[in-house]
């Protein structure tokens, strides 16, 4: 072989070496849910919860008296101790009360509401 084609070689053998290389590998990190995303997950999926939703947490409006009320605010203000004590830790100052009246308890109310049961089987990340 001449010393021409013994260079070609090796960079066709090097480029080859760095092309498999850098497309087959794979992080872990990359393909795991992280454990926050795992623990905020499994509260907001997980029903029933009495911990995380209540229906004695919610009011309709003109439709409850003072007392059913202020009964339905005191089981608000636990339930969202209770979400602090589990997940709050992973949410920005003020934004769990949000997620919360907003996305958080979505399945936990259908759930309280129609009487089933939802669970978590299995998580995984999907890179699109």
């Amino acid at each position: 072989m001449t010393k021409k084609a013994t260079h070609k070689t090796c960079f066709i053998l090097l480029f080859l070496f760095i092309l498999l290389t850098g497309c087959s590998t794979k992080k872990a990190s990359e393909s795991a849910v992280s454990p926050e995303a795992e623990a905020v997950l499994n509260a907001m999926f997980t029903a029933p919860n009495d911990d995380l939703y209540s229906l004695d947490s919610s009011t309709v409006i003109g439709e409850n008296s003072t007392a059913d009320s202020e009964n339905a605010s005191v089981n608000s203000e636990k339930i969202l101790e209770n979400w602090n004590k589990l997940v709050g830790k992973y949410f920005e100052t003020g934004r769990l009360e949000y997620f919360i009246s907003t996305y958080g308890q979505t399945y936990l109310s259908e759930a309280a509401v129609n009487n089933t049961k939802i669970a978590v089987k299995d998580l995984s990340l999907i890179h699109i």
